[in-house]
């Protein structure tokens, strides 16, 4: 049984009603993980993690019922079957198909991540300038300035400047509780 295990098909005979259901249940699926991301400030992590879930599982799903879908049309056209070495292609690749819609979807899905983390890098990088310019959380804290301190204080665009009052002892730093509420620092 072992030896001949390589002749026989594993072929899977699908519907036209089940290839239709799977082919709108993944539009669907795919199309409501798009919704999710696309009004992702509404519902956060939450959002995230349901579009994620549910477009991976959509992609499946046309792949899985588009694809052998589209191999038997191929291979139904007798013009395209009956010429050269396309017969025995097509029959090897319907011989296969069911494995190779779930690797196909699984590598398209890889592409799409890495366009979409492409993208998000370029993103970033054009603005970083529009994000720094309308930011300015930048603490400098000095205990004890010397002379050097004060002159490189006095070269700097300093914006706002707070000085507090401290004291240390052997194990922490202790700040006046008033001079902290007034003027909180910013980070």
């Amino acid at each position: 049984e072992l030896i001949r295990e390589d002749e026989t098909l594993d072929e899977v005979k699908k519907s036209k009603t089940r290839i239709i259901i799977m082919t709108v249940l993944g539009v669907l699926l795919v199309s409501t993980g798009y919704y999710f991301m696309v009004n992702i400030k509404m519902f956060a992590e939450l959002g995230f993690i349901i579009a994620t879930i549910v477009t991976t599982l959509g992609t499946y799903f046309i792949f899985s019922s588009l694809l052998p879908f589209f191999v038997m049309k191929i291979k139904g056209n007798k013009k395209r079957n009956e010429t050269g070495l396309n017969s025995f292609t097509y029959a090897q690749l319907r011989f296969r198909v069911n494995s190779l819609s779930r690797v196909l979807g699984t590598v398209a899905m890889l592409i799409a991540l890495g366009a979409g983390a492409m993208t998000a890098g370029m993103a970033f990088q054009k603005n970083v300038g529009i994000m720094t310019d309308f930011s300015r959380v930048y603490d400098v804290v000095i205990h004890d300035p010397n002379d050097q301190d004060n002159a490189a204080l006095k070269e700097m665009k300093i914006v706002e400047e707070s000085k507090y009052k401290y004291k240390v002892d052997g194990e922490a730093v202790y700040y006046l509780r008033n001079n902290l509420t007034a003027k909180p620092p910013l980070v």
